[in-house]
This record gives structure tokens, C-alpha cells and sequence, in this order.
């Protein structure tokens, strides 16, 4: 096949104030010098509260295998695989199912739909390019359909998100080396604008087989990421493949800005306008892993992989794997320190002395969420009678949900 070019901005070092964000004292995040001094993460050095919501169970809202969960300003949007379930923010009372998958005149093709933030508008994907818009009580809005470039490279299709209340943006992942194009901007009705190319190089590949990794399976490796699926892409050259992240985006949003960091490459980037200003550095050190080797399964082993960004106000969660093993990193943009741990540690609930927790989702506003089966909690009961005695009323209420009642989602607030 042939080799292409790929996504990548010219490096350059630029000043640290960002408007609307906590200053940050340095514009590196040390990554490779705390790989000798990895901690264990305590709730109460990075978030002021902890509240458990269980989500009402009725014969409407049952909540099927691998769900996941969003915190918008008023609801908890639940998904499953084959619907999408809104939530009183409060209370966990049930209030109505989204959308639905189907050929119809508003059907979908998966019930995972992004929202725009601070607006009541989710868009799910639709067939044949189209983008079908719905409010969080259920209604229909109708439907975008999008215009894209000629179809080029592994995925032809971008991955769609928001950037702002007029501006949707698709991103390319460079999956076996032939995408040309990097990030693509629409307008609300779903024109294409302008396109960012890609310019680093790395050599293309021939595929040869597709795998997905996911659950505990998964998470052993890549993490939060690996929880939720991985492709992996493997090549008819020997050690050679990619991997692509099944329920993921590298752009995120902590309250209207927008920011965005693509697989090996080690700068965060804020979205201003149509350009990409550089905004952080992930020093890496020696296990830098280079973007002209990222299809090079042998740097595995002694390179660092940054797949996933998570970010509030004060504190950047980043997630990466090293050796084999995935690890959480969490910097403090008001001190500009680096903390590392096991992923598989998750964050020890020294507030409550309850569950470890796992911060699967952040919303715009910087709340995490998570999500606990019924069946974990009562396992937790059963192993920890003694710690149970000292728990508020609220947790302890939890220990007489039924197996079969949906699950309760864990928020957390950090710290400002």
C-alpha cells in the first residue's frame, strides 16, 4: 500500500494562561519522571464529595450489559447497547428513552448519541451520513445530513463530535497510515468548512485481521479505554498493527472550550476557532513513543501510550499504558505536580471508606460518574461487614437493593 501523510502540528513552545481555566504554573506534564514513585490515588486529595444515585428500576427502564454514563446539568444519560435512558440528576427517577435504533424515519444506527453542552440536544448517528437530532425528553428535532470530502483512507468517515454551539468536527483516526486529513470542521447544518491535514508521517500497512479487546480483558492494558472495547488492527507484516478505541474521542470540553489530543502525540492542543494552539506538553523522556513508529507493536514494551483524557477545571486526568500495564496520571494545573498509579488501583474512597473509585465519564461542568451493579455493592457488603458499620445512611440504604434492580451511579466532585 501506499505511505501517506499524517496528522501531526509543528511543534512550537508557547506561553501557559488559558482564559477560563485554572493558570497553570508550567506547560509540561512531567510523565517519565514519576515512573518510579507510582502512589495510590485517596479520594480526599482530589475531590471535596461523593453522592450514590440508584437509578429507578421499572419495567421501562431496565438497564441491559456494559452500560455507560453521562452527567448532563439536570439528567443521567444511561446507554446500553440498545437504548439510551434519561435520569433525574437527583433523585435516579426514571424519566424517558431516547431515540432508538431502526430504518424508520427516525431511527438510528446506535443509541450512542454525544450532547451538546448546556443545550438539551443529543445527536445520534443516523444512515448514509446523516446525524438524528433528539432532546433529552425524547423528542424528534429531525435530522443533519453532513457532506464530507471524497472518501479517503482506512475510515473514510470521520468520528463527529461538537466544538461549539454552531460547529460540529470530525476527527480522523490514522489507523493503518493512509489518512490524509486530520480534523474536519461543519458547520451547524452540517456543511464541511475547513480541514486541517495531516503532516507527520508514518508508514502505511496492509491489513490482515481485526480483533476486539474489551472488559477486564481489555482494561488489564489499555485501561478505561480497554474497558470499553479496543480494535486491534493487526498487519501482514510481522509486529506491525494499530489499535482504535471504540467509544472514544481525542477532543473533550471543560465548560465551552474545547481542546484535543491525537494518539502519539504528546501535545494537548486548544481548539481556537479553526486552529489547533498548542496548550501542554506530556514530557515523556525516554519512552517517548514516536509517531512515525506508532504501528510498531515492539515499542509496546518501553514506550508510553497516552490514550485517554479526562479534565476539570484544576486537575488533567490522563490515561496511558507502559510495559504492557495501564496506569492513570492526574496533574494539578494549580501546582503543576504529576501523581501516577495502577489503573487497576482505581481511587481509594478514604471520605466514606466504601468502593474504590472508577471515573468513567466527565462531564462539561467537571463531574465524574460511574457506574456500580448491584451485584459489587452486595459482594462489597459481604467482604467488608466491619467498615460497613461507619458508612452514612445513604450507603448503607444500598445493601437492600435487589440483584436484579438497575444500577446506582457513583458522582464525584473534585476539588476546585
Amino acid at each position: 500500500m501506499r505511505n501517506s501523510i499524517v496528522a501531526g502540528i509543528i511543534l512550537v513552545m508557547f506561553s501557559c494562561t488559558e482564559t477560563k481555566q485554572t493558570e497553570c504554573v508550567n506547560n509540561q506534564i512531567e510523565v517519565a519522571s514519576q515512573l518510579n514513585s507510582l502512589t495510590r490515588f485517596k479520594a480526599s486529595d482530589y475531590l471535596d464529595g461523593i453522592e450514590y444515585i440508584p437509578l429507578e428500576t421499572t419495567d421501562s427502564s431496565l438497564i441491559g450489559a456494559d452500560p455507560t454514563v453521562t452527567l448532563l446539568e439536570e439528567k443521567i444519560m444511561v446507554n446500553d447497547n440498545k437504548r439510551c435512558l434519561m435520569f433525574d440528576r437527583k433523585t435516579g427517577k426514571f424519566l424517558c428513552s431516547v431515540g432508538h435504533i431502526g430504518n424508520d424515519p427516525e431511527g438510528c444506527s446506535s443509541v450512542h448519541a454525544w450532547v451538546k453542552a448546556h443545550t438539551d440536544i443529543l445527536y445520534f448517528p443516523g444512515w448514509k451520513n446523516e446525524l438524528m437530532k433528539y432532546d433529552t425528553k425524547g423528542n424528534f428535532l429531525g435530522k443533519v445530513s453532513y457532506k464530507v470530502p471524497e472518501k479517503e483512507g482506512f475510515f473514510g468517515m470521520p468520528i463527529l463530535t461538537y466544538l461549539n454551539k454552531d460547529t460540529l468536527l470530525g476527527y480522523y483516526p490514522n489507523v493503518i497510515g493512509d489518512e490524509k486529513r486530520r480534523l474536519l470542521f461543519f458547520s451547524d447544518t452540517a456543511d464541511s468548512l475547513f480541514a486541517i491535514p495531516n503532516l507527520q508521517e508514518a508508514p502505511s500497512f496492509e491489513m490482515d485481521n481485526i480483533s476486539i479487546l474489551k472488559g477486564e480483558s481489555g482494561s488489564k492494558i489499555y485501561g478505561l479505554q480497554g474497558y470499553n472495547g479496543v480494535l486491534i488492527i493487526n498487519a501482514r507484516e510481522e509486529n506491525t498493527g494499530s489499535v482504535v478505541f471504540i467509544k472514544s474521542t481525542p477532543v473533550w470540553h471543560v465548560d465551552q472550550e474545547a481542546y484535543f489530543k491525537e494518539d502519539f502525540n504528546d501535545t494537548i492542543y486548544h481548539i481556537r476557532g479553526t486552529d489547533l494552539v498548542p496548550r501542554y506538553i506530556f514530557n515523556t523522556g525516554e519512552y517517548h513513543w514516536p509517531y512515525k513508529e506508532r504501528y510498531n507493536k515492539s515499542f509496546a514494551k518501553e514506550h508510553i501510550h497516552i490514550n485517554l483524557i479526562q479534565e476539570t477545571k484544576r486537575y488533567l486526568f490522563f490515561y496511558f499504558n507502559f510495559n504492557q500495564e495501564a496506569l492513570l496520571g492526574i496533574f494539578d494545573k494549580k501546582t503543576g505536580q504529576t501523581a501516577i498509579s495502577k489503573y487497576k488501583d482505581f481511587i481509594l474512597d478514604d471520605i466514606h471508606g466504601f468502593m474504590p473509585l472508577n471515573l468513567s465519564s466527565v462531564s462539561v461542568s467537571g463531574e465524574f460518574a460511574t457506574i456500580r451493579q448491584v451485584s459489587e455493592i452486595k459482594e462489597w457488603f459481604d467482604k467488608n461487614e466491619a467498615k460497613s458499620t461507619s458508612l452514612p445512611a445513604s450507603i448503607t440504604a444500598l445493601r437492600d437493593l435487589e440483584e436484579d434492580d438497575n444500577p446506582v451511579v457513583a458522582i464525584m466532585h473534585p476539588k476546585k
